[in-house]
């Protein structure tokens, strides 16, 4: 009988997090600003389930060039030692963070950060790193003599992804299936490259799952880049902010922000979504971006389901107390 209630406890701590990743939609949603203190700018680029926030934020006279993490109110920096800058991208469940960072010869370089330590990884030249899932999988986009490719790194293999037909390629997002999100501009132009905070560009969103690419083809909207991944399947991106699953798009961002100059950048299990809202002048030109947090409100059917599963825990841990 102890052996049967532990299994069965087990089980139920399992199942939890699945019921909450599968039933989190982008429905009502309750709005946080994050902007660091004192900034001119902040960008939200990565949240894990432990709600652990990362992003950069920089003054007037550098756009930006620090990277931070936030958790529970509390804003810490995060910093390559000696570098000139560093830009925090994507963090997974265990805390491990990837970005870039410039040293004193201005010469760019990707790190991961684990555990309070700071490693530069051996990977080619021109790569930034966008993501990283619970299985240390990174993506993230490299530039060479023939322009932008995206990658892989895996099991210390580093492999260029490229959506076929394009002329270039970006992948943001990853998650613990494998399956990629990002973003692919399918002509040659002036604006071909899916840069970060460019309306302009000509990229198109996709999904990479099972070795094939699918263009996230919603016809009334055009949609740029894919940022972001759960273990759901559930997307996020922008510009314009959007969250699409199964097919279904909605356009998602702050009270009062214009969905257009919104970036939704990553989604967790829980369906809280980090991105970025960008202050435009009268020419298109960003000036300033501000973070921002939106979190989905509990759906009465999920709280249902948490509190059966917990009214079955104390059912179960009552029958172990009587057979003893």
């Amino acid at each position: 009988m102890k052996q049967s209630a532990s299994n069965f406890i087990r089980w139920i701590v399992a199942v939890i997090p699945v019921v909450l990743e599968t039933s989190a939609v982008a429905g009502q949603l309750a709005f946080q600003p994050i902007d660091f203190p004192a900034a001119y700018n902040t960008e939200l680029n990565g949240i894990n389930n432990a709600g652990q926030i990362i992003g950069n934020y920089g003054d007037y006279y550098r756009f930006l060039g620090n990277g931070f993490v936030y958790q529970n109110g509390r804003f810490t920096t995060l910093n390559v030692p000696g570098a000139t800058s560093t830009s925090a991208y994507g963090i997974n469940d265990r805390g491990q963070i990837v970005g870039t960072f410039q040293d004193s010869s201005s010469a760019s370089h990707a790190f991961l950060y684990t555990d309070g330590t700071f490693s530069t990884l051996n990977l080619p030249p021109g790569v930034t790193p966008r993501s990283i899932n619970n299985l240390g999988a990174i993506v993230g986009n490299v530039f060479d003599s023939t322009g932008e490719h995206g990658f892989l790194y895996q099991n210390g293999t580093f492999s260029t992804l490229d959506v076929p037909g394009s002329v270039s390629t970006r992948t943001n997002g990853i998650n613990d299936l494998g399956q990629i999100v990002g973003s692919f501009a399918a002509y040659s132009g002036l604006y071909d490259q899916c840069a970060d905070f460019d309306g302009r560009g000509s990229c198109e969103p996709f999904l990479y799952a099972h070795g094939s690419f699918e263009k996230l083809d919603v016809s009334n909207q055009s949609l740029r880049n894919a940022r972001g991944i759960n273990n759901a399947g559930q997307i996020v991106g922008g510009d314009p902010g959007f969250f699409y699953v199964d097919g279904t798009l909605s356009l998602v961002s702050p009270p009062g922000a214009n969905p257009y100059s919104t970036i939704a950048s990553s989604i967790n299990g829980v369906g809280q979504i980090v991105g970025t809202v960008l202050i435009v002048d009268l020419d298109g030109v960003v000036r300033t971006t501000h973070g921002f947090l939106l979190i989905p409100e509990p759906a009465s059917s999920v709280l249902l389901s948490i509190g059966l599963f917990g009214l079955s825990i104390i059912w179960h841990r009552r029958l172990f107390e009587l057979a003893q």
